[in-house]
């Protein structure tokens, strides 16, 4: 099990949804993100921000 933060994109969901290591974590009260600027922005208010890993797969990361 991984101890990162990271944001992956789920078909399913059709959204983006953070997580801290294999479970779902809430970033600001939010875990759900319809698009990748909708997840930066509230990174951003957090003090976070997205390295990525992949198209589908974003590390997150302290500003």
């Amino acid at each position: 099990m991984s101890s990162d933060m990271v944001l992956r994109y789920s078909e399913i969901n059709s959204a983006w949804i953070s997580y801290f290591g294999d479970a779902p974590c809430s970033i600001l009260g939010e875990n759900f993100f319809p698009d990748i600027s909708a997840a930066r922005r509230t990174l951003h208010r957090a003090g976070l921000r997205l390295a990525r890993v992949n198209q589908h797969h974003y590390r997150i990361i302290a500003q």
